[in-house]
């Protein structure tokens, strides 16, 4: 089983981003396997142990809510991921104390990505690789449907699982924080 960490987005963006997932489903390489959610750690030193469920409590305990502020669209560099941009001190915070931390309880040798900088974001798919040349016009089209961004609060992580390649990513736990 694969594993990653996520902050769940209100209810009512999360319902316009899956409609805007479902109208340019022609765009997507494949369907998204996820709920809507800002990425904050992947599978490195994760599982579902006793061990890693306390570290994940109490760092997340130890951290207050914070703003989160969407933004416009990107492709990432080398990948073909449409995502929203994501602006938050918090997150950085978080996202690199749960890195080390578990890092250091586990033992575990994180992911490139993640000693390197993740990237925040929120997913809405991955791209079919002929449509990078008309990234402005997908852009645009993703603007005029999912802005205004909205600035959401941060006040639960949630942990995710994967029961086999190229499923599903199931909700299995939420953290609060605070």
């Amino acid at each position: 089983m694969k594993y990653f960490l996520g902050i769940p987005i209100p209810v009512c963006y999360a319902n316009r981003v899956e409609a805007f997932q479902r109208e340019m489903a022609g765009w997507a390489l494949r369907s998204q396997r996820s709920d809507p959610h800002i990425s904050i750690k992947g599978d490195a030193g994760l599982d579902e142990g006793s061990e890693t469920m306390i570290t994940i409590t109490e760092v997340a305990r130890r951290t207050a809510p914070f703003p989160i502020q969407l933004g416009e669209p990107a492709v990432f560099e080398g990948e073909p991921v449409l995502y929203l941009s994501v602006t938050s001190l918090g997150w950085s915070q978080l996202n690199r104390t749960l890195i080390d931390t578990i890092a250091a309880r586990t033992g575990v040798e994180m992911e490139p990505l993640e000693i390197s900088g993740w990237i925040p974001h929120l997913t809405i798919f991955r791209l079919k690789p002929e449509l990078l040349s008309r990234c402005e016009e997908i852009f645009l089209a993703t603007a005029n449907v999912l802005s205004p961004y909205p600035t959401i609060t941060a006040d639960r992580l949630r942990m995710y699982r994967q029961e086999r390649d190229a499923g599903q990513w199931a909700p299995l736990r939420d953290f609060p924080l605070g």
